[in-house]
């Protein structure tokens, strides 16, 4: 199943990179490489292209301290084509693009209060290349890069890139379990370099229950029909966003915005190659971080807030 959270994905990961597990080459089959990565459905040895898009909104939350509230409206469209190259390589090749609307409230640092906040609308886009290598029967290597890029609108497009790579072997301890270990980097805006650990699980319980990693999440999922299932899910989800060079908060520096969701949600396949998602739950952390000159600038918390996504897809 692929579930996905408001974002990047991007971003990446925290990092929020999103990577995969696999098969052996004569069965494996990477899905979409800019949403979470699940164990294919079935067997396919053709190229697919698929389309999605994933709306979001997180209802309003106070800021700690006192410092304003927030609610955010967020909207991502993700392009993949995949398909295997000889009997062991498989590839995967996505596109992404992001818009989200941030909607801050009196919101306040370093004893100075702005009626609106560090960021209105907020753009994100990347590129990324997920290649899956089938060792042998058991064992698979995984290695992921990724060019993204996350700006306020007017902010310099150029210092707004970062990137992400990472790389790991696994290994298919039976036909219903595997699991692969790696790690990996991402570069930050005014910040060091991060690690990225990587650990994919595709864990088959049973006939109608899963569990398996989607970046830096697990989801348990329990199919019901041929064109239901319901899920739960938990992980991490990380934006970082250059600002203009006009912001009254921190200009020309970065926002970063991480959070941790916990929700529910069903699937519905109505036909061949479509799928719908309907998910709700709470985002139990978030974290805003404001930088610039490569130092923290301020650091705020905010209450649990509710949030509801949904997701449309089309294989081709």
């Amino acid at each position: 199943m692929n579930v996905r959270h408001p974002t990047l994905a991007l971003t990446s990961t925290l990092a929020l990179t999103t990577l995969a597990s696999a098969q052996p080459a004569q069965t494996a089959e990477p899905t979409p490489t800019t949403t979470p990565i699940s164990q294919p459905e079935s067997p396919r040895d053709t190229w697919a292209f698929t389309l999605s898009t994933d709306p979001s909104f997180t209802f309003r939350a106070d800021l700690d301290e006192d410092k304003g509230s927030v609610s955010i409206v967020r909207t991502d469209f993700a392009a993949d084509f995949s398909g295997p190259i000889g009997d062991r390589l498989r590839l995967s090749l996505g596109l992404f693009g992001g818009v989200a609307n941030y909607d801050f409230k009196d919101f306040r640092t370093r004893g100075v209060t702005f009626s609106d906040g560090p960021l209105d609308d907020a753009y994100e886009a990347g590129l990324s290349l997920l290649a899956i290598y089938s060792i042998d029967d058991q064992w698979y290597a995984i290695a992921r890069g990724s060019v993204l890029a996350g700006w306020e609108a007017d902010a310099d497009l150029g210092d707004s890139i970062f990137g992400t790579a990472a790389a790991g072997i696994g290994y298919h301890f039976s036909k219903n379990f595997s699991l692969a270990l790696g790690g990996g980097f991402i570069t930050r805006l005014e910040d060091n370099v991060g690690f990225l650990p990587l650990i994919v699980i595709n864990w088959k319980i049973s006939d109608t229950l899963k569990l398996e990693t989607t970046g830096v999440g697990l989801v348990l999922s329990s199919t019901l029909s041929d064109q239901w299932s319901v899920y739960l899910r938990g992980g991490g989800d990380f934006h970082q966003y250059r600002l203009e060079d006009e912001n009254k908060v921190a200009p020309g520096g970065v926002l970063n915005d991480t959070r941790v969701p916990v929700g529910v949600g069903f699937e519905w396949k109505p036909c061949a190659g479509l799928t719908l998602s309907l998910e709700g739950g709470v985002v139990v952390y978030q974290q805003y971080e404001l930088r610039n000159d490569d130092e923290e600038i301020d650091e705020i918390e905010t209450d649990p807030a509710a949030y509801i996504a949904g997701r449309l897809s089309y294989r081709f």
